[in-house]
């Protein structure tokens, strides 16, 4: 199968603006592409993204999105897929994901392994004819490498968390030997490589021979709502968000701390909850004190966040620094709440350090699981409403110089045209 053959030397232009991106689940789960078509389609460049789609729920708020923007979105609906073929398909992934660990990684293996909807992405490339694909995530990887090797179509992957280390045990547990594996075969085709941290960057260029990644920050752009930092309060606002709310994201120890807390505060937690997690948190709070304090709230569009968190006062950034990924990577959230001119409380992971090195007036960092000193540092913002006041105004002020998506963008464009080029 091949590219079909550009008709006119116009067209063989416009070509050369296409920029595919393709992503690995619904377009609302993955912010950083959203920016990166905004930040082509800013440009002058015609972008594409392809998605897939396995939640209703989650699909409106994809459709609701792509309606405000000016670049266009193709989704694999698998939502749509009947019960027989969700089970053929899984059996298929998990017979294919042994056969990688035998050594075959083919692209049939691959296909079936990642990206079992990939043969829609690929029709999508080949009706598009980009000059360049970027691919997020392990399926976007497969489908940049097997675009590459059908059509000659450059391609540059985006690494925003490093795989093979998103589950405890390294390369004994099976699910991070088959990432590996992936990242092995197809990161020496990839005319360019761009990782989300400086630790994620180190660490693939140690596994992977490649001492190119560029590291771009994944911030956020201004909002104008949520650009004034608001006077300061005597009630400290709490918040905390993700697309899925659980506990082994840190949340035991908001909860732990909060029961410690004297003062006037709120707690909000934000992103899709299931019924058995609510109740566990909204009973340890009530054994904690701070029920009608405790505020849960469901997850909504990725644009518009930061003036969404606004109202708030202090953001909670509280990776655990296991699995090895959530130690090497910089999450959302520490770099948008001091977009939205909150003080940052964040867990002493390697990444989150790193950021709040940058910046030290804007927060306090702990150890994970030390409850007791995140109360303490949040006690002192409870007492010392000026002090938080000037956290609040040096996160904002971090948020323009330092952790700034105009200039981390300007950064990403020049690489992607470069492999255009």
């Amino acid at each position: 199968m091949s590219v079909p053959e550009a008709e006119s030397v116009t067209e063989r232009t416009a070509s050369r603006r296409r920029v595919a991106l393709v992503l690995g689940g619904h377009l609302s789960s993955c912010p950083r592409a959203i920016k990166e078509a905004d930040a082509l389609a800013a440009r002058g460049h015609e972008a594409l993204i392809l998605g897939s789609q396995t939640l209703p729920a989650i699909s409106e708020i994809d459709g609701a999105l792509e309606r405000r923007k000016p670049w266009a979105v193709r989704h694999a609906r698998l939502h749509s897929w009947g019960a027989a073929r969700r089970a053929w398909t899984g059996f298929q992934r998990r017979r294919a994901r042994a056969a990688i660990l035998e050594g075959d990684f083919s692209e049939a293996t691959a296909l079936a392994a990642f990206a079992p909807w990939a043969e829609f992405h690929l029709r999508e490339i080949a009706r598009f004819r980009p000059a360049l694909l970027v691919g997020h995530t392990l399926p976007g990887l497969v489908v940049g490498w097997i675009a590459h090797r059908r059509f000659g179509i450059p391609w540059v992957f985006d690494l925003e968390d490093f795989h093979p280390g998103e589950r405890e045990g390294g390369l004994e547990e099976p699910e991070n030997c088959v990432a590996h594996a992936a990242l092995k075969a197809a990161l020496p085709t990839a005319a360019a490589v761009i990782a989300a941290s400086p630790f994620i960057a180190a660490a693939a260029t140690k596994a992977y021979a490649r001492n190119d990644f560029a590291v771009i920050l994944n911030c956020f752009p201004s909002e104008p709502a949520a650009s004034a930092v608001s006077p300061p309060s005597a009630r400290v606002s709490l918040a905390w968000f993700s697309q899925t709310v659980g506990l082994d994201r840190g949340l035991g120890d908001a909860l732990d701390a909060c029961a410690r807390l004297k003062g006037d505060f709120d707690l909000h937690l934000r992103g899709s909850c299931s019924t058995e997690t609510a109740l566990e948190i909204l009973e340890r709070a009530r054994r904690g004190g701070f029920l009608s304090r405790c505020h849960l709230h469901p997850w909504g569009p990725p644009d518009g966040l930061a003036a969404t968190l606004a109202p708030h006062t202090v953001g909670l950034a509280l990776e655990t620094g296991h699995p090895p990924n959530r130690d090497l990577c910089i999450t959302n959230k520490i770099l948008l709440y001091p977009l939205a001119g909150l003080a940052v409380a964040a867990t002493r992971t390697a990444g989150q350090q790193w950021v709040m090195e940058q910046a030290p007036d804007m927060g306090f960092v702990y150890a994970p699981g030390d409850a007791a000193a995140l109360a303490c540092g949040l006690q002192r913002w409870l007492d010392d409403p000026a002090a938080l006041a000037l956290a609040r105004a040096a996160a904002r002020r971090a948020a323009e110089t330092v952790f700034s998506w105009e200039k981390e963008s300007r950064k990403l464009l020049a690489l992607l045209e470069g492999a255009m080029a």
